[in-house]
């Protein structure tokens, strides 16, 4: 969930005079400077010490594209007929990106053996003026040549099936997994597709952060909730620093429509070490603050209903949901939910795991609770 970026350190080192009858000018006291008292927002602990770090993740050790240690792959069980189906499309697709990477280097030491063959050959075989002549130079730069376009046009070839392998499969799977988040909750007039994305003015409408040079999304949805107009899309967002890109938010925004006629509020549910904070706090003033969330407003005014503050309170930080941002507007609730990579990451090489979904699912359930309370 986040971008490592390169701190370099300079220390300087100040050695006195060897000379025992140097005079030394007077030492003043070190003075130090004086720091603009922080607001009350900036003072505000962002982190919930309680809400645990994945170990797999915090070492990078369980990283969706890191190659694991070798060993017997974990037996899941399915409970829904979706999360089965999505396992067997990820068992297909992987059998057959397998089979072309066997393809692959079996073709890759054919090319191997044919240059080695197209120089030993014609260099060492045939009459003495034979391999005098510029015969076997032309034999070894024709089949060189050869090769090299023979293995270019399979890379192209196989890099379109895969990549259209990849495609299909994801299709399915964020199908499938959708049935399975989405069973059981009352949602109306469903569409959207994974091609289907965000503006990066889409994010930056819950001003929750001060500033977003990045946008990334897929799988925008457009649906109504016990008829309250919503969305759902995963989303990144990122600002440059340098050469740089440094991540700010990863996971899933929901979007409801409201009738919200008050001034801005930001509830905030602490998580991990590994949560994004949201970045623009400025002219906020807290009107809460407990172990595990934070509220500010414009005033400390206490403005959220007692049926949304319940609602809210059913949100529950760990692992894998690592923090979440709710921004309360007029006409609209921004309902940032910040995922590990274990949800946002689809499973490729190895098999479905259906705990990071089951949260999710759960989640979206209170969400979508906190998204009506402000829609009555």
């Amino acid at each position: 969930m986040e971008e490592k970026e390169l701190e370099t350190k300079v220390d300087e080192v100040v050695e006195e005079s060897d000379f025992a009858d140097e005079v030394k000018p007077i030492e003043k006291p070190e003075e130090k400077p004086v720091e603009e008292p922080k607001s009350e927002a900036e003072s505000v602990n962002m982190y919930n010490e309680d809400v645990e770090v994945d170990p797999d993740y915090a070492s990078g050790a369980n990283n969706p594209y890191k190659k694991k240690a070798k060993g017997p792959e974990p037996a899941f069980e399915y409970e829904h007929e979706s999360l089965k189906k999505a396992e067997e499309a990820r068992q297909v697709f992987h059998k057959k990106y397998k089979k072309a990477g066997i393809v692959k280097w079996i073709l890759t030491a054919v090319a191997l053996v044919g240059i080695i063959l197209g120089y030993v050959l014609p260099t060492f075989t045939g009459s003495e003026e034979w391999r005098k002549s510029n015969g076997p130079t032309y034999v070894m730069l024709g089949i060189l040549v050869a090769m090299i376009i023979a293995l270019a046009l399979f890379s192209f070839l196989s890099r379109r099936i895969n990549n259209k392998g990849i495609s299909e499969y994801l299709d399915k799977y964020y199908v499938l997994s959708n049935e399975y988040v989405f069973d059981g909750l009352n949602l109306a007039d469903l569409s959207g597709s994974l091609a289907d994305k965000i503006e990066t003015a889409d994010l930056t409408a819950c001003a929750l952060y001060s500033r977003v040079d990045r946008v990334g999304s897929r799988g925008l949805l457009h649906f109504e909730y016990n008829n309250v107009p919503c969305s759902l899309v995963d989303c990144s967002a990122s600002v440059a620093v340098g050469r740089n890109m440094s991540t700010v938010f990863v996971g899933k925004m929901l979007r409801a429509e409201n009738t919200w006629d008050a001034d801005d509020v930001i509830v905030y549910i602490k998580g991990n070490k590994r949560a994004l904070p949201p970045t623009n706090l400025e002219g906020y003033q807290v009107v809460e603050d407990k172990k595990d969330h934070v509220i500010y407003g414009l005033s400390k005014k206490k403005l959220l209903p007692q049926k949304t503050r319940e609602a809210i309170a059913k949100i529950r930080t760990d692992k894998i949901l690592v923090d979440c941002a709710i921004a309360i507007r007029k006409g609209t609730t921004y309902i940032m939910m910040g995922y590990e990579d274990s949800l946002m990451v689809p499973p490729l090489e190895h098999p479905l795991n259906p705990a990071p979904l089951s949260k999710y699912k759960e989640d979206l359930k209170v969400v979508l609770e906190v998204a009506e309370t402000l829609y009555r």
